[in-house]
C-alpha cells in the first residue's frame, strides 16, 4: 500500500475529485488530501498529521508520498520571484530544502519514503527545476525510491503539459482516468506496487 498525504493532488491516485478533502482509498493507495498545502513550513506546519496518517501503515511493506510541488510552482513560487528574479533558483531550493528534512525524518523513524517530484504546473520552468533539484537530493541522501513524471506529461519537444493527462477545464490537476495507468506502471517498475 502507499500512503499518499498531500493536497488536491493526493486525490488522483484514488480517483476522487480535486475538491474533496478527507481520507480515500483503493486497493493500492490510501489517500488523505488536506488542502491548502505547501512544501514551505512542511514540518512545522503538517508533519504531525502526516504522522497520525500513517500510523497505521506497516513501515516494512507499506510507502509514504507527499503531494507537494505542483501548488507552489503555480502559486506561491511565482509571488515570491517577482519581488527577486534574479532570485529564482535560490527561492525555489529553500522551499525544497525546507521541505526535504521531512523525507529524511520518516527515513529515519523507519518509514519508506518515496521522494515524489510532483507533476509539471503551468510554470514548466519552475516545475523543471523543482523536478532537477528534488532528484538531486534523492541522490545525495541515498533514498531508495525517487519517482518523477515530469517528462510523461510534457508534449516532447513543444515544452508543454500534454493536455490529454489533465482533467478537462483543469491544467493542474492530473486526469485519474487517462494517466493513473501510466504512474501505477512507472510505480510497478520500481517494485513499489
Amino acid at each position: 500500500m502507499i500512503y499518499v498525504f498531500g493536497n488536491s493532488h493526493a486525490n488522483f491516485f484514488t480517483n476522487i475529485h480535486p475538491a474533496t478533502e478527507g481520507v480515500s482509498e483503493n486497493s493500492k493507495f490510501k489517500c488523505l488530501c488536506k488542502r491548502p498545502m505547501s512544501a514551505e513550513n512542511f514540518l512545522t506546519i503538517h508533519y504531525p498529521n502526516l504522522i497520525n496518517f500513517i500510523s497505521t501503515s506497516n513501515k516494512e511493506t507499506d510507502f509514504v508520498l507527499i503531494t507537494v510541488g505542483e501548488h507552489d510552482c503555480r502559486m506561491e513560487l511565482p509571488q515570491k520571484i517577482n519581488e527577486s528574479p534574479t532570485e529564482w533558483k535560490n527561492i525555489l531550493h529553500r522551499y525544497i530544502d525546507d521541505f526535504f528534512p521531512v523525507i529524511l525524518k520518516l527515513k529515519a523513524e523507519g518509514y519508506r519514503p518515496i521522494v515524489w517530484s510532483g507533476h509539471p504546473s503551468s510554470n514548466l520552468i519552475l516545475s523543471m527545476e523543482w523536478n532537477n533539484y528534488i532528484c538531486e537530493l534523492a541522490r545525495k541522501n541515498n533514498m531508495e525510491y525517487f519517482v518523477s513524471i515530469m517528462l510523461e506529461c510534457i508534449v516532447a519537444g513543444h515544452n508543454t503539459i500534454n493536455p490529454h493527462y489533465y482533467m478537462k477545464n483543469d491544467t493542474c490537476h492530473l486526469n485519474s482516468e487517462t494517466f493513473l495507468s501510466i504512474v501505477e506502471d512507472k510505480f510497478k517498475s520500481y517494485k513499489l506496487l
